[in-house]
């Protein structure tokens, strides 16, 4: 998956969980700042990106991460490293 992909379910996701508007869910936005999100609604959304996209994310991965634009990369970087350890065993 590229980039763009990542973002595309990111987005979907949240305008989806918490009923916001796509548009407001850009690679700037701020996951705090901006959408106001607590450890619950991080936690919602951690759960629902590991079933989509098959992986583990530590919910404190996801805090690190506080834009729309760094997850989606952080996304796309573990997804890529977590199919290389899986490939090695």
């Amino acid at each position: 998956m590229d980039t763009n992909t990542y973002f595309s379910i990111v987005r979907s996701e949240i305008s989806e969980i918490f009923k916001i508007s796509p548009e407001l869910v850009t690679s700037e936005t701020h996951l705090v700042e901006d959408l106001k999100f607590d450890a619950q609604d991080m936690h919602q959304l951690t759960m629902a990106l590991e079933e989509i996209l098959s992986m583990e994310i530590p919910s404190e991965d996801l805090v690190e991460h506080n834009t729309i634009g760094k997850l989606v990369d952080y996304l796309s970087t573990e997804s890529k490293s977590q199919c290389g350890r899986l490939a090695a065993h």
